[in-house]
């Protein structure tokens, strides 16, 4: 088993006296043109020998950065520069190279009897002024992806029927579902700022606490950053956080839509659930950090029947979200229809929920059709 080379400066540190150096894993470092200069390490084996695997077709390596995704170097190399076969040969004069065949655009490629000689004659041959690329042939490690990212292991996943709905034996589709293992190939929310504007979301939560800390946490009712829940009935906002980026495979609770999101806590609501701003304050709340926080969501709304129209302050201030934010690629507002069908609420009449600007969402039911009280 091979060491990275930032392990092997941990066990120098931590070896007793009495070892040998001879016993430290080490790496060699080799510098290639790609075309911008690039420095690799390939690891060496104890006590600075050459790799068993060196007098093969492909060796371990990664660029000079301990935590890169490792590559696997060949015994070709691809070089650029020579525009004739001549000229090309000429550079290749007295190397333990063969082979050289053209590419197109002034492309070549040789072989060497190993991948490690070829990072050596790699090297060699990226100093020259005539050759603008050189480096051996690169083999990423890649492998076919499933169409849905393996199943988390939150026990409570298996009831999260609207991220999957499906047979966990046959794998047939039950109803109505996001298909959220098929987006986790693709992203879990990393580098998405969400705040979560409520009634103060518990951000100590253990199935929170690590999706805070880089989004402004604000209190609209005092401008503070105090922005925990209250004593009162203050619970919504916890549960709503959860759905959005609750952490995944943690061995707790549920997963989120989208697990490596992260969260911030803004507050509107006091703790009997009763709005708290004004016009002017949600009007600052609606572009406040608007080039940090890439998506609002909103699980509130009006949910009557009156007709209630947006203010111009805060629909003036929510098209600066929308239109500025985000270094001018706006600001998602996510909002929720509201909870009221059952008492004929309509959320056309809501000037929140109709605003065209915002993504109004409607609740379901696991067969896909509209819920009682959506």
């Amino acid at each position: 088993m091979k060491c990275p080379s930032f392990l092997a400066l941990v066990l120098v540190l931590l070896q007793p006296a009495f070892l040998s150096a001879a016993l430290v894993p080490a790496s060699a470092e080799f510098h290639f043109k790609e075309p911008q200069p690039t420095r690799w390490l390939a690891p060496l084996g104890w006590g600075g020998n050459l790799p068993t695997s060196s007098n093969s077709d492909w060796l371990l390596a990664h660029r000079f950065n301990p935590m890169g995704n490792p590559m696997e170097l060949g015994r070709r190399i691809l070089f650029k520069g020579p525009a004739t076969r001549q000229a090309a040969a000429a550079l290749l004069a007295d190397r333990p190279l063969k082979n050289l065949q053209p590419l197109a655009l002034d492309y070549w490629v040789v072989e060497a009897p190993d991948a490690w000689i070829a990072c050596e004659q790699a090297q060699e041959l990226a100093r020259l002024p005539s050759v603008s690329l050189c480096h051996p042939v690169q083999r990423p490690f890649l492998r076919l992806q499933s169409i849905q990212a393996p199943a988390p292991n939150d026990p409570y996943f298996h009831r999260q029927w609207h991220l999957e709905n499906r047979d966990t034996n046959s794998g047939a589709r039950l109803g109505a579902d996001i298909q959220a293992r098929a987006a986790w190939t693709q992203t879990r929310g990393d580098g998405v700022a969400v705040a979560v504007v409520d009634d103060g979301v518990q951000m100590t939560h253990p199935d929170l606490a690590d999706r805070f800390g880089q989004v402004p946490n604000v209190n609209f009712e005092d401008g503070s950053n105090n922005a925990a829940p209250g004593a009162g009935i203050t619970v919504h906002a916890t549960a709503v956080a959860g759905l959005i980026a609750a952490s995944q495979s943690n061995r707790r609770g549920i997963s989120g839509v989208a697990p490596k999101a992260s969260l911030g806590s803004w507050v509107i609501f006091d703790q009997r659930g009763i709005l708290a701003p004004d016009a002017v304050e949600m009007s600052q709340m609606f572009q406040a950090h608007s080039n940090q926080v890439h998506v609002q969501n909103h699980s509130w709304g009006t949910g009557g029947t009156d007709l209630y129209p947006l203010p111009p302050l805060e629909a003036d201030a929510i098209g600066n979200a929308v239109t500025h934010g985000r270094q001018g690629r706006g600001v998602v507002l996510v909002r929720a229809a509201s909870n009221f069908r059952h008492i004929f609420g309509d959320a056309n009449a809501d000037g929140y929920a109709t605003d065209p600007r915002v993504i109004t969402v409607a609740a379901a039911r696991s067969d896909g059709r509209v819920a009682n009280y959506s």
